[in-house]
């Protein structure tokens, strides 16, 4: 709920999708006729996107509310669309709703009180989020294997629905990377380019250039045809392999590089991990 009312009581269920949408989604609310593959794709992508901007900027008394109350907007936007949504996500346009950043973390991740979301979900942190590239094409180059949910138990309280997905892996120094130290309290990495980051969902540990970072892209924004920024999470391992052949990992930021060439990539792989 928000911190003095209900959000439903300031803004109508639809009003959050935007002006551009409202009318569309109202129009076919009890249609019988279906929406369109296009309609489907903009209402849960770049628009379901733009709400949560909005949404997950407001003040929470508790923010593992969120998703509750959301709830009866995704069940109707489940009925019209047969979409499935899993942790604020939906399944068909997952891919670029992982493209999402924390906006100023000042909590280092083990302060943060509430880990009920999967990390790899927007829902994980308390702050607001901000989503890569909404004006631009997306061009997604992961393939998500398949999502479930493991039971939690006294010592987990994250509900760990795991995200298996297949796509390049590199892992390598903060120096190979380029990366420099920021200034005090800035959860922002960057290179000498503006526009190469990594941003973290939480204050990093002190910068150390000799430290691994671990990036799984999964696409590419293209804003131009000469400008396409490539996004990939930014990962660390849990130290579980389930089967005991897929390794997991913890979703911990996002790396954005404008025109990546792979010849700076060095040791990449194409690989199957498991994100919790």
């Amino acid at each position: 709920m928000l911190y003095s009312q209900s959000w439903r009581n300031v803004i109508g269920e639809w009003d959050l999708l935007g002006a551009g949408l409202r009318k569309l989604v109202r129009d076919n609310e009890n249609s019988s006729k279906g929406l369109s593959v296009s309609d489907v794709e903009l209402i849960l992508g770049p628009s379901w996107m733009g709400l949560i901007e909005r949404y997950s900027s407001c003040k929470f008394t508790n923010y593992s509310d969120r998703l509750v109350a959301l709830s009866s907007l995704t069940e109707k936007l489940r009925r019209m669309t047969g979409a499935i949504n899993i942790a604020g996500h939906w399944r068909e346009m997952l891919g670029r709703s992982l493209s999402w950043t924390a906006i100023s973390p000042t909590s280092t991740r083990e302060m943060c009180g509430d880990r009920s979301s999967p990390s790899w979900a927007w829902a994980s942190t308390d702050l607001g989020v901000t989503f890569e590239g909404l004006d631009g094409v997306w061009h997604e180059s992961m393939v998500v294997e398949d999502i479930w949910e493991e039971p939690t138990n006294a010592t987990n309280r994250r509900s760990r629905n795991i995200l298996r997905m297949s796509g390049t892996f590199c892992e390598m120094s903060l120096a190979q990377w380029g990366l420099r130290e920021p200034r005090k309290g800035n959860a922002t990495y960057r290179t000498s380019s503006y526009v190469e980051s990594v941003a973290w969902d939480h204050m990093p540990p002190t910068f150390d250039e000799t430290r691994l970072l671990a990036c799984m892209f999964i696409g590419c924004v293209r804003e131009s045809d000469y400008v396409s920024d490539t996004v990939g999470l930014v990962i660390e391992r849990t130290g579980k392999f389930n089967g005991g052949q897929v390794e997991e990992f913890e979703r911990v930021g996002l790396l954005r590089f404008e025109n990546l060439s792979s010849e700076r990539l060095l040791g990449k792989l194409w690989i199957t991990i498991d994100i919790a």
